[in-house]
């Protein structure tokens, strides 16, 4: 048998999952190599917020593993390229806030044992009289 194979680990104070890979070595004799894998859990979520029409807004997610791969949704659909949006893992960069890039953001988390997603973030516009 070769391939990766998950098994279950209970500790009292949390769960973890151990991927087991079987390798065949040139003697035809096999052997397992493990790597400790958890499922993501959120330390920072990103915050709801509002700005004036053209200004900037930041939203930052902190995950842990670090090693957890991170992407965001726009309105519940993956986030592709969208034009004056910058997104580097858990730090998404909206450069002048519009009616394309309000909404509700949230940030997915995810490792070989599992995703999850953050809590939704509004990013909405605000009133010019609100900053005056």
């Amino acid at each position: 048998m070769t391939g990766p194979e998950m098994c279950r680990m209970q500790r009292p104070s949390r769960e973890h999952r151990w991927k087991a890979y079987v390798k065949q070595n040139e003697d035809g004799r096999h052997r397992s190599l493990r790597e400790k894998t958890r499922a993501p859990q959120f330390l920072v979520q990103p915050l709801s917020t509002f700005q004036k029409y053209g200004g900037s807004v930041t939203l930052t997610c902190v995950v842990d593993p670090p090693n957890a791969a991170i992407s965001w949704r726009l309105n519940g659909v993956q986030l592709g390229d969208v034009p004056g949006v910058l997104v580097s893992g858990g730090t998404l960069i909206i450069a002048s806030l519009n009616n394309d890039t309000a909404g509700r953001y949230q940030c997915i988390a995810q490792t070989p044992s599992g995703a999850m997603a953050s809590v939704p973030a509004i990013v909405a516009l605000a009133s010019k009289y609100l900053f005056y």
